[in-house]
């Protein structure tokens, strides 16, 4: 634990959960545990815990206050207990996310090996006591997908950064290469735009960053580890990136070009859209990268929406729907439709009993309108009932601008909402159209 210092107030985060309690007559000390900062009553406060002495009389002139009545020392002790019962659960200590030196609040208790849970004053995210020997700093927690597992070590145990910004007389130089080591900028292959990336996971196995002091990391930029170990999250579009083996191979090397060419490449990549193929040049007009990076609108196999596809190589055999985010490739038979692709392979040949169709192998899947026209006995009623689902769908789109109807609509859904208390989030789903509420169902995995 580290008490109240210069540091820990200049930092506006804690500043802000310190300001009050010290205008309470509350200050920063050291509790029994090195590993747990609390916070203990000023005039003489620590003094009596460790004596168990000191009159009623003597506190109150301590504290400035004076006490007239039995009632009110009895209550002023009763809200100080109560008061150092709320913050004995926050630490002072360095963020593994957001770097800052700021006030960690207790979520959960810890059990045996389980460490406390606790959540960053400044970035709000989940931090947990590094395991490392004397090290007062937090690593980072669980964060769903990009990080799993709370990380054992912080940081700097971690060798990811020499040291925090801010201790040991680090210059502006290093504070510049740790923002850039923790959110490089460069392109995103997902949304084609130079934004920062956050890194958001490294492997526990990744090797240590070649850079081992602050005088190195500040005056030159080998900080890069190893391509695969590290994952990132694009500021512009917030999907997962990684960095692109053959950019980094290519600076590695000294190429010419390589610094404006360097782009991180998508989650489940090795490569970025430039060294894929997908896009040519990445000072090309917006429209005409767009145009190569996606397909026109296409019925999706995974979910069933009209919508644009992403496509993942050159030869534009692998897509990836906008919508659910599913594998998809273009139908050999049906033009404008996407059929599945990355799924359990089909027992048997679907050609065959699909009319007047070359054969397909069984390990690819099918789209949605083949399996329109697999469930109708002909063609003419395999047409009708595929237009009668664009037209179906067109109405549902149509009907859901009419907000005040469906708010309106008593059904046996409605009802069990409200009876839960869950009104709002029913309401709001439910005047969502269609596409939206299929959009949301398969991100949840429902």
């Amino acid at each position: 634990g580290r008490s109240g210092s210069s540091r820990s107030e200049s930092n506006s985060s804690g500043a802000a959960l310190i300001a009050p309690l010290r205008a309470l007559g509350v200050s920063i000390g050291q509790s029994v545990s090195a590993r747990m900062n609390v916070l203990y009553a000023d005039g003489g406060g620590e003094e009596r815990r460790r004596t168990g002495g000191g009159s009623t009389s003597e506190s109150l002139e301590r504290d400035g206050r004076a006490a007239s009545t039995i009632h009110a020392t009895t209550t002023t002790t009763t809200t100080r207990r109560a008061l150092e019962q709320d913050v004995a659960g926050v630490r002072i200590a360095h963020c593994s996310w957001c770097l800052a030196e700021c006030a960690h609040a207790q979520v959960s208790e810890g059990f045996l090996l389980f460490r406390a849970a606790y959540r960053c004053g400044a970035c709000a995210r989940r931090t947990v006591p590094c395991r490392a020997p004397g090290c007062d700093a937090h690593a980072r927690g669980a964060n769903g997908s990009t990080a799993p597992r709370d990380d054992d070590l912080c940081l700097v145990h971690r060798a990811i950064i020499p040291a925090w910004p801010g201790l040991g007389g680090s210059d502006a130089g290093y504070d510049a290469w740790t923002k850039d080591r923790l959110a490089p900028k460069a392109r995103c292959s997902w949304c084609l735009d130079v934004c920062r990336h956050a890194l958001e996971h490294v492997d526990s196995f990744a090797p240590a960053v070649s850079s081992t002091s602050p005088a190195s990391a500040s005056s030159s930029s080998n900080g890069r580890s190893i391509v695969g170990a590290e994952s990132f999250s694009c500021g512009g579009c917030a999907r997962r990136t990684v960095r692109c083996e053959t950019c980094e191979r290519s600076i590695a090397d000294g190429d010419a070009g390589a610094e404006e060419n360097y782009a991180f490449a998508k989650a489940g990549d090795a490569r970025c859209a430039r060294c894929l193929g997908v896009v040519y040049d990445w000072n090309a007009p917006r429209d005409v990268n767009a145009a190569l990076t996606r397909t026109e609108p296409a019925w999706c196999g995974w979910c069933g929406e009209l919508c644009a596809h992403l496509v993942r190589d050159k030869a534009r055999a692998k897509c990836q729907c906008l919508v659910c985010g599913g594998g998809t490739a273009p139908c050999e038979r049906c033009p404008g439709s996407m059929r599945t692709r990355e799924r359990p392979v089909v027992s048997r040949n679907v050609s065959s009993r699909v009319r007047g169709s070359a054969s397909r192998p069984s390990t690819t899947g099918t789209c949605l309108r083949c399996e329109v026209m697999h469930a109708t006995p002909s063609d003419d009623e395999a047409r009708a009932v595929w237009d009668t689902v664009i037209a179906r769908r067109a109405a549902a789109d149509a009907a859901s601008a009419r907000v005040r109807d469906v708010l309106a609509r008593k059904t046996r859904w409605s009802r069990a909402a409200h009876d839960a208390g869950a009104w709002r989030p029913f309401a709001l789903l439910a005047t969502l159209p269609p596409r939206e509420r299929v959009r949301i169902a398969a991100r949840l995995g429902i």
